[in-house]
């Protein structure tokens, strides 16, 4: 299926949101309920937003991790970005 997209109100719907930190580094990634709640992640009609938090436990950076439920052999992105952070910690 060569039509998969994420869009709209509904974006989030067919991501993932893991938590496991495999680098014990400075991010807490939350669940969906979590991201939701904490205005960590935000969907729109015309737009979604991924932010990170406030401070976590342990001086960690509340974020979210997120991967497709959906996967492919290979993959093609298209993507409109109107805004990338930029500067000390990318």
């Amino acid at each position: 299926d060569l039509t998969w997209e994420a869009r709209g109100q509904g974006f989030f719907d067919s991501w993932n949101f893991l938590e496991w930190d495999a680098n014990n580094g400075a991010a807490e990634y939350l669940n969906r309920e979590q991201s939701f709640a904490e205005r960590v992640v935000q969907a729109d009609d015309t737009h979604s937003i991924l932010r990170v938090g406030g401070r976590g436990a342990h001086l960690k950076r509340k974020t979210v991790k997120i991967q497709t439920q959906k996967s492919w052999k290979y993959f093609l992105a298209a993507i409109r970005l109107t805004h990338v952070p930029f500067g000390c910690g990318l």
